[in-house]
């Protein structure tokens, strides 16, 4: 990891060659780095969320080039159908500057590959779960990439294990070419994907369905970058599409299969954005400088769902699977709105200090929210002092799941989240290492609470404290460099922890070049327990005449009794994960060979629980098991 302390004092980047030398869960190098980034909490393999903290997701906004993504968390996280060619992925632990907006917590930065070929090249990949292939270079006066991805683990995993595993096929295009000074840019930007699982009964479950989900990201951009003696312009427009579809048919509850009531579920969640977006920055004598810009954005959210039977979603369920939610049972509903931004950022040398302050107002339709900011930094010899603090607003509309819920699109969204930041962070150059502290403070205000059964209300407020302690070594070091950090925080709700609250978590990346033939790079994490409801009983559910009801197989109907909402903590997470690379030039040509090993120590890590047979019978969902992967990254 490296920190860019000039102008985003408390960013986090990865860059691409650290990312794709760690081991990665599906071979997914944007999976490595949020499972390796210091703040951020990861729940499991599968839904790959960024958490910071144990905040909620929905409180980090993901930027996939100059325009946030209005649908991020498509076929089991935020990132799963990103291409993996890409420039680099920057975290920004709060403190964000006021060009980016609608979040709380952070923002995560992929910024595609820009391909600006100074010579042909091209390359492809293959292991045992993804596969891909690029190439890029100059025609005439153009230069031109292509990127092809594609993931088979749905086939490979699933003939071992019975879970839904998703593939993901997706295709990143980039044209440029430049005007004197100007330089013209457009990207393309193709994904898609989808999941099949078949849940059949046994002795003990009471549950089948054929159940698919299916996913499909579209991104165009066009950007005109134009550099002056003492300016630089950069205006992009833009258009997306996300569309999530969820089919479950053929499904029956109950014991008794072929006499239990019959449920099916059609649910399509849509979101359509066309965006403009433009930022100048002004630079004078003195080391100042100052960005203006603003964005405006016609987004589209709709969401269809038609079920019959029980109302739920079983394949994204949360283990209260006999909660019936009338909303569900058949919604179309279509939101149309406009987003408008507007900040200005002054950035300057004052008494040796690097002082920027930002003012930035938010806009959806006709209300408007203003907000401002400030950060600090000095350097002090071996040490470097940064301070941060500001507002940030969240207008959360959109066409989601919120744990295996739809969420309702109302108007009442108009009014945004709200946050107020403080943050303080010190880096120290101590012989061969450097440490960096960093202290994180946000309180949050007129949140949007969504209960288990899918009710919406607003006024919540919130809470996140935490700590953060990095020790790396020198990155100059090319034979030998170790990375570590610990993280020490509390996101709560209303008081009450959040179910993505994880009071610990330790991550440890270290490469070692043990020949001029071989790397070794081994990754290790650790994380307390995740918050969760407890079941502590169940009990008959009675009719009007105070005698228990019975489902069509006879047997009796039983109801939950909950203990307090996240009271109690899951088994801790541990992973030991080890990558072995062998490096060849066969005919002159770059040829990497691989083995992967995750979860050497086959430890079960809990991520969830569910409860099944009336709550008779409790399942406790764990990541992925001891694994191995296997293969060549060929460049030519």
């Amino acid at each position: 990891m490296e920190g860019e302390r000039l102008s985003l004092p408390f960013s986090v980047l990865l860059e691409e060659r650290l990312a794709k030398r760690t081991p990665a869960t599906f071979s997914d190098p944007f999976r490595a780095a949020l499972w390796t980034i210091p703040g951020v909490t990861p729940r499991d393999e599968l839904f790959v969320r960024p958490s910071l903290h144990g905040g909620l997701p929905d409180w980090v906004s993901v930027y996939y080039g100059d325009f946030p993504d209005c649908y991020p968390y498509m076929l089991y996280g935020a990132l799963s159908v990103a291409n993996s060619r890409f420039d680099e992925l920057r975290l920004l632990k709060g403190a964000f500057p006021v060009e980016y907006g609608d979040a709380l917590a952070g923002v995560v930065v992929i910024e595609p590959r820009r391909l600006a070929a100074t010579g042909s090249s091209a390359g492809l990949a293959l292991d045992l779960l993804r596969s891909s292939f690029h190439v890029s270079g100059p025609f005439k006066e153009w230069n031109y990439g292509l990127s092809c991805e594609t993931s088979f683990y749905d086939k490979i995993l699933g003939a071992f294990s019975r879970e839904g595993y998703p593939n993901s096929s997706s295709v990143l295009s980039s044209l440029s070419r430049r005007f004197g000074s100007r330089q013209l840019l457009s990207r393309a930007f193709y994904g898609s994907g989808g999941a099949d699982t078949r849940l059949d009964p046994t002795a003990d479950t009471y549950t089948s369905a054929d159940a698919a989900s299916r996913t499909l990201k579209r991104r165009f951009e066009l950007t005109v970058q134009e550099t002056g003696a003492r300016t630089l312009h950069n205006t992009s427009v833009g258009f997306f599409s996300d569309v999530e579809s969820f089919d479950a048919t053929d499904g029956f509850m109950g014991r008794n299969k072929d006499v239990l009531n019959v449920f099916s579920a059609d649910v399509v969640l849509k979101a359509r954005s066309f965006g403009l977006s433009h930022k100048s920055t002004l630079y004078s004598s003195g080391g100042r400088a100052v960005d203006v810009g603003g964005s405006i954005r016609h987004e589209r959210a709709s969401q269809y769902a038609r079920t019959q039977g029980w109302d739920f979603v079983p394949l994204f369920n949360t283990g209260r699977d006999d909660v019936s939610d009338p909303s569900l049972s058949k919604v179309d509903e279509t939101l149309r709105f406009w987003r408008y931004a507007l900040y200005v950022q002054h950035r300057q040398i004052l008494a040796g200090w690097r002082l920027t302050v930002g003012a930035r107002c938010d806009a959806l339709d006709n209300s408007a929210k203003p907000a401002a900011r400030v950060s600090v930094e000095k350097r002090l010899n071996n040490f470097a002092l940064r301070m941060a603090g500001g507002q940030y607003h969240r207008f959360p509309v959109s066409g989601t799941f919120r744990e295996g819920k739809l969420a309702g699109l109302t108007e009442s969204y108009r009014e945004p989240e709200s946050a107020i930041h403080a943050l303080l962070g010190l880096d120290a150059d101590l012989g061969p290492g450097t440490v960096t502290l960093e202290f994180h403070r946000q309180r949050y205000c007129d949140l949007v609470l969504v209960s288990p059964e899918g009710s919406e209300s607003r006024g919540g407020t919130g809470e996140l404290r935490s700590v953060d302690l990095t020790l790396s070594s020198p990155r100059s070091n090319k034979t030998l460099w170790a990375y570590a950090t610990v993280s020490l925080g509390r996101g709560e709700v209303m008081g009450i922890p959040t179910d993505w609250d994880r009071r610990v978590v330790g991550k440890t990346v270290c490469f070692a070049k043990l020949s001029r033939t071989f790397d070794l790079t081994s990754r290790v994490f650790y994380g307390s327990g995740l918050a969760y409801t407890p079941l502590v009983g169940r009990r008959p559910m009675m009719n009007g005449l105070e005698e228990p009801l019975t489902d069509l197989g006879g047997n009796t109907v039983y109801e939950a009794m909950w203990g307090a909402e996240n009271s109690a903590r899951l088994p801790y997470q541990f992973r030991l994960d080890l990558r072995l690379t062998m490096h060849l030039a066969p005919f002159g040509k770059r040829t990497r060979f691989y083995i992967e090993g995750f979860n050497l120590t086959d430890h079960d890590n809990v991520s969830g629980v569910d409860y099944f047979d009336y709550y008779s019978r409790t399942v406790y969902r764990t990541n992925l098991p001891r694994s191995a992967n296997l293969g060549l990254e060929f460049d030519f």
